[in-house]
Order: structure tokens, then C-alpha cells, then sequence
């Protein structure tokens, strides 16, 4: 299931500075749905270090849709990755 469009076309939102946005790589931070649109991967939204609040498909944070929550899911504490 993809994500809602009224998030898609705001996702914007997940990124608090213009140059991170500039440096994604498809593939390994995102891959297109099969509608067009950018769905976040896990370990991107690891990287950003904390849950944006849109209720994105992959968030690695628990509980999940929290704005600021910073606790990663127990799959995901020992990652190597």
C-alpha cells in the first residue's frame, strides 16, 4: 500500500535542510512506487535519526507516526546496516 497523496506531495516535510535533499540516491534511500511516487526506505529514515510524524510506509521508529520519536524498532537495534 502506498502512502496517502496528501503526504506524497508534501513529503517535503521530512527534511529540515535543502542540502540532504539534494544527496538522496534511488535505490538506497528511496525507490518510486509504481504510481511515481518517493517512498522513504528504512534505512533512510534510520539516518534521519528521527520519526517525521507523516506515518511513513518503512518508519523504523516505535511507536510509529510520533513526531520527534527517536526509539527504532527492536528488529533494528542490532543492524548492521
Amino acid at each position: 500500500m502506498d502512502l496517502p497523496f496528501s503526504f506524497l506531495s508534501n513529503y517535503h516535510m521530512l527534511f529540515d535542510d535543502k542540502p540532504l535533499q539534494d544527496k538522496l540516491e534511488e535505490g538506497v534511500d528511496y525507490y518510486m512506487s509504481e504510481h511515481g511516487y518517493r517512498v522513504m526506505t528504512e534505512k533512510f529514515l534510520m539516518k534521519k535519526g528521527y520519526c517525521c510524524g507523516s506515518g511513513c510506509k518503512h518508519c523504523p521508529y516505535e511507536p510509529q507516526a510520533i513526531k520527534g520519536n527517536t526509539t527504532l524498532q527492536e528488529k533494528f537495534l542490532n543492524s548492521d546496516e
